[in-house]
């Protein structure tokens, strides 16, 4: 099962995470991060689903400030960067 969804809210994700866990799922999460600048470009490119550019530099902002808490709620072994900025 792969769940998606942005990195801006630990919470819910942990939430995710706990509940898979209870029904006996093993988590592991893959976090894909971009630059700030390739994903302003490919906000700007999209057809559908544009954000305004505070929303989008918000939520780059709160993915970033969020990689040290997924790491410790998914711990060390159960959790990598994919870098997608190419």
């Amino acid at each position: 099962m792969i769940i998606d969804g942005t990195g801006d809210d630990v919470e819910k994700i942990q939430r995710q995470k706990k509940e898979a866990e209870a029904l006996g799922y093993d988590t592991f999460m893959v976090f894909v991060n971009t630059s700030l600048e390739v994903a302003k470009h490919r906000n700007a490119n999209r057809q559908s689903r544009r954000l305004p550019d505070d929303l989008l530099l918000g939520s780059w902002k709160e993915c970033q400030n969020n990689l040290g808490k997924f790491q410790t709620v998914f711990s060390a072994a159960n959790f990598r960067i994919v870098d997608n900025s190419k």
